[in-house]
């Protein structure tokens, strides 16, 4: 199989003869990553619901041309579109659940600070940026996925709170909640889009549960048992992606 490249749809050129141009981070991957040579087949995903069967033509030091052979609808991304932030762990779980969450279809990726966390803030950091991008984007073409998730990096608890309020509703996930299930929490068939927030393994402090509240989320829980933050994180987010509440 061609090795699939994810790229913006203003990469796409239309005429006679339709071609991608590969520059940046598109780029780099070709050229650096799996070394395309004249010839070479690729499959690119620009996000439109297909992928692109095309021929490598012709190369710049800083760009690379793709020409169009074939074109194929991808398999739909899910109905409801799901946020997913998870308070922050350790660096391998984070890496880990960035690669699950990208298979299960889940679509904004973010990790945030909770009082309870083991792990303190991570300063920002464009090499973790760039790797944390480059596990999405190796798991999305694993999955045959036909959009990359929108990572949104670490965010305060303040600001994690503003981006999942941006979501048709917001759901805090942790024990002793008021809903017994996640599928109770509210009619997922009429919402666009859904935001999972899941605690630290040591869970939300008392005032970050009344603080979510104030500010609309509503709490659930997965069931009886004791999961671990990152399990909690998958298996959320692919129930809701996956439409199996």
């Amino acid at each position: 199989m061609a090795p699939r490249i994810y790229v913006s749809p203003q990469s796409y050129r239309e005429g006679p003869e339709p071609s991608f141009i590969l520059e940046g981070a598109a780029f780099h991957h070709a050229a650096r990553v799996l070394r395309t040579r004249q010839g070479d087949t690729l499959q690119i995903v620009d996000g439109s619901g297909s992928e692109f069967f095309c021929t490598a033509e012709m190369s710049s030091p800083d760009s690379l041309r793709a020409r169009v052979l074939e074109r194929k609808a991808l398999p739909p991304e899910p109905s409801v579109q799901v946020g997913l932030f998870c308070a922050l762990l350790k660096g391998e779980k984070m890496e880990w659940v960035l690669q699950k969450a990208t298979e299960v279809g889940v679509s904004r990726i973010a990790f945030f600070e909770s009082a309870h966390c083991v792990v303190r803030a991570i300063a920002s950091s464009s090499h973790r940026q760039e790797r944390w991008e480059r596990i999405i984007a190796m798991a999305a073409a694993q999955a045959g996925r036909a959009a990359l998730p929108r990572l949104l990096g670490v965010l305060s608890f303040q600001s994690m709170l503003d981006a999942a309020g941006g979501h048709g509703i917001a759901v805090l996930l942790r024990d002793g909640a008021e809903f017994p299930r996640l599928s109770r929490a509210s009619d997922m068939v009429s919402i666009a889009s859904v935001a999972l927030v899941v605690g630290p393994e040591g869970g939300f402090s008392s005032d970050e549960v009344h603080l979510a509240r104030t500010r609309g989320l509503v709490s659930a829980t997965l069931g009886q048992r004791i999961l671990r933050a990152e399990t909690a994180a998958i298996i959320a987010g692919y129930l809701v992606a996956c439409d199996t509440l």
